[in-house]
């Protein structure tokens, strides 16, 4: 295992996020938050806090590698509302890097969601209506491995990457 993790959602900005994540960092794991697997060429884990019935069973995750999922079904790590960005850091500490490096996950613009029917989809609702960012708040700093992101809010509250 690396020391590093790199998170990567599926917000607009995941692909400018990883082409300087993939610039400027050396060697990383990737953990894909729901479906960003399917655009990466390579993940070693893919994080979900969606129902096994709802995500797995419906068929939207068929293709993944069911040794690589991470849920809080096998991890033990409770969904506590933070988004699977947040599980997915929480799965990276539990996992033991040292370091989580968020790409596509910046809490800010439309959010993805989970449509039984459709799958996941942007909407355009705030991550402010919830208590999201407050969750990542007190969340954090009780980690063992550091975070830092390449855009948004959570750029802003944890740093970007500088090596």
């Amino acid at each position: 295992m690396k020391d590093i993790a790199l998170i990567v959602g599926r917000a607009p900005c995941v692909h400018d996020d990883l082409e300087q994540a993939r610039a400027e960092i050396e060697d990383f794991d990737v953990i894909a938050c729901n479906q960003a697997y399917q655009f990466l060429e390579h993940y070693d884990y893919m994080a979900s806090v969606h129902a096994e019935e709802e995500a797995f069973k419906t068929g939207f995750f068929a293709d993944v590698d069911k040794t690589k999922v991470l849920h809080p079904l096998n991890t033990g790590i409770p969904n506590i509302g933070g988004t699977t960005g947040l599980f997915a850091v929480q799965c990276a500490d539990m996992l033991g890097y040292k370091l989580a490096v968020l790409c596509g996950v910046p809490l800010e613009g439309p959010r993805c969601i989970f449509h039984e029917e459709k799958g996941f989809d942007f909407v355009d609702k705030s991550y402010e209506d919830k208590t999201v960012k407050r969750v990542w708040h007190d969340i954090a700093p009780l980690l063992s491995c550091d975070i830092v992101s390449y855009s948004g809010y959570t750029k802003n509250k944890f740093g970007t990457y500088n090596g």
